[in-house]
């Protein structure tokens, strides 16, 4: 059973961790919790091991919206040259952010956008 001091002494600790992801300093965060440098880094270090899972969706789930964000925008110019490669780009930064695939030898890049310049039709006309 949780007592109140711990309870109070979570309170602190999400408080803390809070505040450093707002971007205070340590040097900040123990002056307005009147707290050692040294406890706050402990602080900060145990909360982000207790949140580890829910920080690494969160930055998955930053990662992959914008790279929605680049593709569309480059979608727009797509038979330019130096858009289709930013797609791929984004395409394969995400693929392996899921864990899709594992990169074949050989296949990269340049590879991959002519065939792509191929399925747009460059080499048709």
């Amino acid at each position: 059973m949780a007592t109140r001091r711990s309870i109070e002494r979570e309170a602190r600790d999400q408080r803390i961790y809070g505040l450093a992801a707002s971007g205070l300093t340590y040097r900040e965060i123990a002056a307005r919790e009147s707290l050692s440098l040294g406890r706050i880094s402990a602080i900060v270090n145990a909360q982000a091991a207790e949140h580890k899972d829910e920080n690494l969706r969160l930055a998955r789930d930053m990662i992959l919206q914008r790279g929605q964000l680049i593709v569309r925008k480059h979608m727009a110019n797509i038979g330019d040259p130096k858009s289709a490669e930013m797609v791929l780009r984004v395409n394969d930064q995400q693929a392996k952010l899921l864990g899709l695939y594992t990169p074949q030898q050989g296949a990269g890049v340049a590879e991959a956008a002519s065939m792509l310049a191929q399925l747009i039709g460059r080499d048709a006309a």
